[in-house]
């Protein structure tokens, strides 16, 4: 087939490319353009054959900078390149090495195509894309944020649960000690009544039975020597009916001094006089005259009466 005839078909399918098609020579001179590529220059075919590619296009003297027609030719590689014109349109430019049937390059084949409607989509996208980030993240922060008031609400909550449930059981706990208390109470004054009231018939039944018959004997004593016998046996008597009082006084009854109290304890615990002369820094004679003074004030007159048993009985 003869190439000639072949010829025009394949210009007709490249005029009906969007891309801008060019053939151009090693010096960078258009030797052939598709129709988008003239309408771009806005020249006829004839007008634009023969001129510089960077002149019609880009309106420069000189090759545009990483111009990927220049870098086919130079490297016998396809070369890519995105560019922005005057106008702000955006282009993708492909830059093809041409060979002849010895493999030499003799020229390049540039293919543009406007990407400038591609590129507006591309930012529109990408802003929302960003407004649809940032309202995920602000989505995100207010429902972490919740999560998080909640989350210290529950453990709030449940810490107050705890706190009430251990005050509830406290307040079990005191009431029913308070309970227990109360009839232990109870039990404790009807037991006191009851003590109270055979304490006050044995008294009295004692004062009946063992005071009045010899106070009529007192009254009606014949001599000294009976009454005197008589008075020795009624206070007899009445140190027996009171002997159970008696036992139960502490020494602070008997208006013992601090110091005499203090000796009274030691006394208790078996310390001797010389004992007690050194733990509280005092002579021994000291001593003596407190233990002395101790002894009048329980009342006891004989010196045979032990005094540590009389004390430890008022423990």
């Amino acid at each position: 087939m003869n190439p000639e005839t072949c010829s025009v078909p394949k210009e007709i399918l490249l005029n009906n490319l969007e891309e801008l098609v060019s053939h151009e020579s090693p010096d960078m001179r258009i030797l052939w353009a598709n129709r988008m590529a003239c309408e771009r220059g806005g020249l006829a075919i004839d007008e634009i054959i023969g001129r510089y590619c960077y002149s019609v296009w880009a309106g420069r003297t000189t090759p545009c900078p990483g111009c990927p027609v220049l870098s086919a030719m130079k490297t016998g590689n396809p070369h890519c390149r995105e560019v922005t014109d005057k106008k702000g349109n955006a282009w993708l430019i492909h830059g093809y090495p041409v060979r002849n049937e010895n493999g030499q390059i003799t020229g390049g084949m540039e293919i543009a195509l406007d990407i400038t409607d591609l590129k507006r989509a591309e930012r529109r996208l990408k802003k929302y894309r960003d407004q649809l980030e940032e309202m995920v993240e602000s989505r995100t922060l207010a429902l972490s944020e919740t999560n998080a008031r909640l989350r210290k609400e529950m453990a709030e909550r449940v810490h107050a649960e705890k706190v009430l449930k251990q005050r509830e059981r406290e307040l079990k706990e005191k009431s029913d000690y308070l309970e227990e208390t109360n009839i232990a109470l109870r039990v404790l004054l009807e037991q006191r009544e009851k003590d109270k009231c055979e304490l006050e018939e044995n008294v009295l039944n004692n004062v009946q039975k063992a005071l009045f018959p010899y106070v009529e004997k007192v009254r009606n004593a014949r001599s000294a020597a009976d009454r005197d016998i008589y008075l020795d046996i009624l206070e007899s008597s009445i140190k027996s009916i009171v002997s159970p009082f008696y036992r139960n006084m502490t020494l602070t009854h008997f208006n013992l001094t601090p110091r005499e109290i203090e000796i009274a304890s030691l006394v208790k615990e078996g310390k001797s006089t010389k004992e007690i002369a050194q733990l509280l820094a005092l002579s021994p004679r000291t001593i003596d005259l407190h233990r002395l003074n101790i002894r009048e004030k329980l009342g006891l007159k004989s010196k045979k009466t032990n005094l540590r048993s009389v004390l430890l009985s008022h423990s």
